[in-house]
Formats: C-alpha cells, sequence, structure tokens
C-alpha cells in the first residue's frame, strides 16, 4: 500500500494523518542524537537476530486518540510491534520535501505504553525503540535492471 504524506509504516501497520494513530513525523527519524549507539548491552543470545557494531536504536512515538476503536488499535500496535524481537521489518516513511519513500529495517527492541488516568479514557502515548543493525537508509521503491 503507497504511503500518504506524512506516513510511516512498519509491520503492516500504517500511521500519521487518516490512521488511528498520530505521529510527529520528523520527530526522531533526523535527529542525529535520536539515533544512538547506547544500546542495551547483552550476551549469550539475549537477542536473536542480525547484529552490527554500527547499529542504531531510534525512538518512535505513536498516539491514540480516538476512544471509540481503542479496544481495537491498542492491540493491533501491541501486534505490530512486538517486543522483544528477533524478525527485522522494514520501517518506511514518507516526508514531503525531505524524504520519499524512504526504509530501514530493524525490529523492536523496547516499548512503552504507560497507563493511568489517560491511559483509562483512551489516551495512549506509546514509545517505540527499534534496533537497526544496518542504520543505512534505503529508497524503498522497486527498480528494475534492465539487461542491454
Amino acid at each position: 500500500m503507497p504511503l500518504s504524506d506524512w506516513q510511516g509504516s512498519y509491520n503492516g501497520l500504517t500511521f500519521g494523518p487518516g490512521t488511528a494513530y498520530s505521529w510527529i513525523a520528523a520527530e526522531n527519524l533526523y535527529d542525529k542524537s535520536a539515533a544512538t549507539n547506547d544500546i542495551d548491552k547483552v550476551g549469550g543470545g539475549t537477542y536473536a537476530g542480525r547484529d552490527e557494531e554500527s547499529g542504531k536504536l531510534i525512538v518512535l512515538t505513536l498516539e491514540l486518540l480516538d476512544t471509540s476503536t481503542f479496544a481495537t488499535t491498542l492491540p493491533a500496535l501491541l501486534a505490530a510491534f512486538p517486543c522483544p524481537s528477533n524478525t527485522d521489518h522494514d520501517l518506511l516513511w514518507k516526508v514531503p520535501g525531505i524524504t520519499n519513500n524512504r526504509k530501514v529495517t530493524g525490529r523492536c527492541r523496547r516499548r512503552s505504553f504507560p497507563v493511568g488516568f489517560q491511559f483509562a479514557r483512551g489516551y495512549c502515548l506509546a514509545t517505540i525503540g527499534l534496533f537497526l543493525p544496518d542504520p543505512t537508509i534505503y529508497d524503498a521503491t522497486t527498480s528494475a535492471v534492465v539487461d542491454y
């Protein structure tokens, strides 16, 4: 599914304008301090999957605001970001004027869904940490190799 302006997608879940998940698009993706080498120092196979020395951790912040669909949107968000995960998925985004259809590949290592008064009223501010073994930003559009 093609993304609209200011939308993102991860593991089948689309977030941003026109969805139940509000996303401040450029909040973390372009902030040098957000992509950090300060990842969990683990050993003994605690996290499965491909890790590289240059891996980065980025943080996504998503808001769930619609109380009428809260019972379905929260489980969908939890399912899209299983934690800890040993499966890499593409994080795609489209920010007009800056990037058009870009992606990185990563897995969920941290997630936070604070429960309190606001949560009981149908508001959730989810903070999700994605570990990117290869933090290189790629173009998400497909291209074909033509042999002449």
